[in-house]
């Protein structure tokens, strides 16, 4: 069956490692639920889905979330509760729709002084990260924290 036009796609509880191949056509897809799933890091298949709005993909095994993750830039709500995540990628900050990003206290990195101050807070810290990756130059300063 063609499921192109797929908007939205609950898979979640279903003890899933991987995504199928061809996942990559689901490319009207809005809203992408992978929870409770055996997921060990964001299939691939997800970086070519432009018009993802939501992804949760809480109560995994991810420990990494790839660089790619700044190339889904209609994301406006992102779950990464209950995984095994130590950072947040600075290529977050490229995702300037995101409004709602939710992690747990497992995250080292940014810390706590950042991170307890909301997604528009991290945000704009991982963006300043960002662009010091490529400038050398990181203004935390800017943002009120010193580096």
């Amino acid at each position: 069956a063609d499921c192109g036009q797929l908007e939205e796609l609950v898979l979640g509880d279903n003890l899933l490692t991987d995504l199928p191949d061809d996942f990559y056509k689901l490319t009207a897809l809005t809203v992408l639920t992978l929870g409770h799933n055996k997921l060990t890091s964001l299939p691939p298949e997800v970086q070519h889905m432009s018009s993802l709005t939501k992804l949760s993909v809480r109560d995994n095994a991810i420990r990494l979330l790839p660089s790619w993750i700044g190339e889904l830039t209609s994301i406006q709500e992102l779950n990464l509760v209950a995984n095994p995540l130590r950072m947040l990628p600075p290529e977050l900050g490229q995702l300037r729709s995101l409004s709602v990003l939710e992690f747990d206290h497992s995250i080292q990195s940014p810390k706590a002084e950042v991170t307890s101050r909301g997604t528009a807070y991290v945000m704009e810290y991982l963006r300043k990260v960002l662009e010091g990756k490529y400038s050398g130059n990181v203004f935390l300063h800017e943002i009120g924290l010193e580096a």
